[in-house]
């Protein structure tokens, strides 16, 4: 197992990240389905000259864009805001979401599906969406940018794009509820690197095209972790990925070769990675080894069983290394301390070789009474040894000669008080009753459907 320090500091990075974050995260959806709506001309009508707080019109109600003339009006608006939902669906005459520069956010969904001549989505000021993100069945579609988009407070789901090349979400913080990318083959750029929590779960499948998945910033999962069904993915990296309330799925990636996941300490669910023809089975074996909490059971098999003299690096694999943007030091601002440091003054679990004695930075001698109370003597029975309380330890005190502190000790799934959305929207159709085949698809199993409008 992973040095204890290592542990605790990693534990209380999550912490922080997930505290900061909630808001980011958002809340589970539970409000009911949308109503009809105007379109987009009659919303913006609806509004007259009212601005919001930060000077931003205000677009009433629900705006629906279903063809070129519908986007117009928005022309020349530098900041706007729409109080429901957003949605540009079944067109064929839009080929890019320019005029919608100005929007800066919307207090429900924003939907854009089933436009064929579409080819680049861009809204540069987008800071939130109230609700969920959908991009989904967009056949000339080659391009999503999001630059300033930070939470998503229900689910992101991009599906069925067979012409999207480049995703790029590069100031996500946050997703409330599932994240799911399925179905872009195409898609060889996918940009995340602030993405720090999933309040649902992380599903990256059927997607032939990317080959190097990096995921620099993710800490925490609230359901599964699967990434399967990839044929062209060779590297996946979630370097500070320490906690996942579900399942973790690494299956049926033929080309995989190199996996970090070196900070996983704690799967509530099961652990399976099948049928990943290039991945060494010791390495499964290393990572699995590793993880301190493993609350299911454990799949592994059908995976290379050549085991490498030298770890596989995603250089090795063809890309550039997954640098984290999360950095844990101590509390003197220095590095993770190295064996043989004493490390007795920064409130941490010592690591191995810790003297924990506070007087000569040496691995103690045989007795040497390592409690720093100055008596020089081998401790008593019942001395704590840790220089607070002169009392015997409780379970989980650190020990370590400077306060009462301890490792905290998690016994259940971080709950936020959000509640698990009873129903999902009629929009988008990523949740809809199983199929003639039987098939519900709902991205848990090795079908997913190619037809159009069959998710």
């Amino acid at each position: 197992m992973r040095n204890a320090s290592l542990r605790s500091l990693v534990y209380l990075a999550v912490l922080s990240l997930v505290t900061a974050g909630a808001s980011a995260c958002g809340e589970a959806d539970t409000s009911p389905n949308p109503t009809p709506a105007p379109s987009a001309s009659q919303s913006a009508a609806q509004t007259g000259s009212d601005d919001g707080q930060d000077g931003c019109q205000v677009i009433a109600g629900t705006v629906n864009i279903s063809q070129q003339s519908d986007l117009a009006q928005f022309d020349g608006l530098s900041c706007f805001t729409v109080e429901n939902h957003l949605f540009v669906q079944d067109t064929d005459d839009i080929t890019d979401l320019s005029a919608l520069s100005g929007l800066r956010s919307t207090g429900g969904f924003i939907g854009i599906a089933d436009n064929t001549a579409l080819q680049d989505i861009s809204l540069p000021n987008l800071e939130e969406t109230g609700e969920g993100l959908v991009v989904e069945g967009n056949s000339a579609l080659t391009s999503i940018s999001f630059d300033t988009l930070r939470e998503v407070s229900g689910y992101l789901h991009v599906f069925g794009n067979p012409a999207l090349q480049s995703a790029s979400f590069e100031s996500l913080f946050g997703v409330g509820d599932d994240l799911i990318f399925a179905g872009n083959d195409a898609l060889t750029n996918l940009e995340l690197p602030k993405l720090t929590c999933v309040m649902g779960t992380f599903i990256f499948e059927h997607s032939d095209g990317l080959e190097c998945l990096c995921l620099p910033s993710l800490v925490v999962v609230n359901g599964d972790f699967k990434v399967h069904f990839n044929g062209g993915l060779k590297s996946l990296a979630a370097p500070v990925l320490t906690t996942v309330w579900g399942d973790v799925v690494l299956e049926r990636n033929p080309q995989l070769s190199h996996l970090d996941m070196s900070c996983l300490e704690w799967v509530n669910g099961d652990f399976i990675a099948i049928h990943n023809f290039e991945l060494a089975q010791c390495t499964v074996d290393e990572l699995v080894a590793e993880i301190d909490n493993l609350g299911g059971d454990i799949v592994t098999g059908d995976n290379s069983q050549t085991c490498p003299t030298e770890p596989v690096t995603a250089e090795d694999a063809g890309c550039t290394a997954c640098t984290t943007a999360i950095c844990v030091a101590d509390e003197d601002g220095g590095e993770t301390p190295t064996p043989g440091d004493d490390d007795d003054d920064d409130g941490e679990t010592p690591m191995p070789g810790d003297d924990d004695d506070d007087d000569d930075g040496e691995t103690p001698m045989p007795g040497d009474d390592d409690d720093d109370d100055d008596d020089g003597e081998t401790p008593m029975p019942g001395d704590d040894d840790d220089d607070d309380d002169g009392e015997t330890p409780m379970p989980g005190d650190d020990d370590d000669d400077d306060d009462d502190s301890y490792e905290p000790v998690v016994e259940e799934p971080i709950n936020f008080d959000w509640e698990t959305p009873s129903e999902q929207y009629d929009f988008p159709r990523g949740e809809v009753e199983a199929d003639e085949s039987g098939d519900d698809d709902d991205d848990d199993d090795d079908e997913y459907p190619r037809e159009p409008g069959a998710y």
